[in-house]
């Protein structure tokens, strides 16, 4: 008797779990573009775990949505590597703007005091085909990273 591994139903049941740790957090159907809200590293550890949460929420609820049985994982690993791609060029596209960022914050705080802080390089957004917003980053990516690897072992634990 062979068993099949649904891959929808790990999606399932990440959610429940997912849930059941966030409590009332109800993604509303545009939850994408709330992504954004969860951007801030200056949060005690219960928040950004939190945070990871609701990321992982939304970045399921969207692959329970686009992709179909037996084709999660592909999609996932595809999109995360789409991803990181478009956020690889999009940093060398404004690498100056941060490079003059990043020697700003090396100054010795009494001379970066007196330093007009130089503008910030733009987030990288995304809008998906349905007109949801997505704010494309490290914290995005790892979070799909870790459900990818975790969908990798459910397959294989089956």
């Amino acid at each position: 008797m062979t068993t099949t591994v649904s891959e929808h139903e790990y999606l399932r049941e990440r959610i429940g779990i997912i849930h059941a740790q966030v409590g009332d957090f109800e993604p509303p159907e545009t939850s994408h573009a709330t992504l954004a809200l969860w951007a801030s590293d200056g949060d005690d550890a219960a928040t950004q775990h939190r945070r990871r949460l609701c990321r992982e929420l939304c970045l399921l609820g969207y692959l329970q949505q686009r992709a179909i049985e037996g084709d999660v994982l592909r999609v996932a690993e595809e999109w995360r590597r789409s991803l990181g791609v478009r956020l690889y060029d999009h940093r060398q596209k404004y690498l100056q703007e941060q490079d003059a960022c990043d020697r700003w914050w090396h100054l010795p705080p009494p001379l970066r005091a007196l330093t007009p802080e130089p503008p910030r390089p733009p987030e990288l957004w995304l809008t998906d085909r349905d007109g949801h917003h997505w704010l494309i980053n490290d914290r995005m990516l790892i979070v799909l990273d870790n459900i990818i690897r975790k969908l990798k072992k459910w397959c294989s634990s089956a």
